[in-house]
C-alpha cells in the first residue's frame, strides 16, 4: 500500500490513483510557473517598466494558464474535492469555502493581468497586488492539501 495513504477503515474512501497523481502533477506545473513570475516581479523595473511589465504578464499568463488546467481538471468527476463531497459531507463547507477563495483569487490575477496595461505602470503596486494574490494562492493550497490530508490520510504537497 502506498506510504501516501491510510486505509479507508482508517479515513475515507480511496481516492483514484489517477486523481492524486493529476492532482500532484497540476501542483508542479503550477508551482513552476509561481517560481517564473515571482522572478519576473523581482526583476528591476525603473528605467525599464514597459518591458518589465511584459515580463510579468508573460509569467502571469503561464500561472494563469497553469491555473486553467486545474480549472479543466475540477470539471471531471474523480478530482479530490469531487470526490470529498460525494463521499464525506462532513467537508461540504471547507470545499465550498476553498472554492469561493480560488475563484476571487481567479479575479484578482486577472485584474493584476489588466493592470499590466497601464503605461507606465505602477510596479511597485503591481508587485504589491500579485505578491499578495501568489501568498493568498499558497495559502490556498495549504489549506485544500489539509483538507485532503484530513480526509483521506493522502499527502498532496503544500506549494511550497
Amino acid at each position: 500500500m502506498d506510504e501516501n495513504r491510510r486505509s479507508a477503515a482508517e479515513s475515507g474512501p480511496p481516492l483514484p490513483s489517477d486523481a492524486f497523481s493529476d492532482s500532484c502533477g497540476i501542483r508542479r506545473a503550477s508551482l513552476e510557473a509561481i517560481h517564473r513570475l515571482e522572478a519576473a516581479l523581482g526583476a528591476a523595473a525603473p528605467g525599464r517598466e514597459a518591458a518589465w511589465a511584459d515580463n510579468v504578464r508573460e509569467a502571469l499568463c503561464a500561472v494563469q494558464a497553469a491555473l486553467d488546467a486545474r480549472d479543466n481538471y475540477d470539471g471531471v468527476d474523480d478530482n479530490p474535492l469531487s470526490t470529498i463531497l460525494r463521499s464525506q459531507a462532513q467537508f461540504e463547507h471547507r470545499v465550498s469555502q476553498l472554492r469561493r477563495d480560488y475563484t476571487s483569487l481567479r479575479s484578482e490575477l486577472a485584474a493584476a493581468d489588466s493592470q499590466c496595461d497601464q503605461r507606465p505602470p505602477d510596479f511597485a503596486e503591481l508587485r504589491r497586488r500579485i505578491y499578495a494574490a501568489l501568498a493568498a494562492l499558497r495559502h490556498y493550497h495549504a489549506r485544500e492539501t489539509d483538507l485532503i490530508q484530513e480526509a483521506w490520510g493522502t499527502d498532496t504537497g503544500a506549494m511550497d
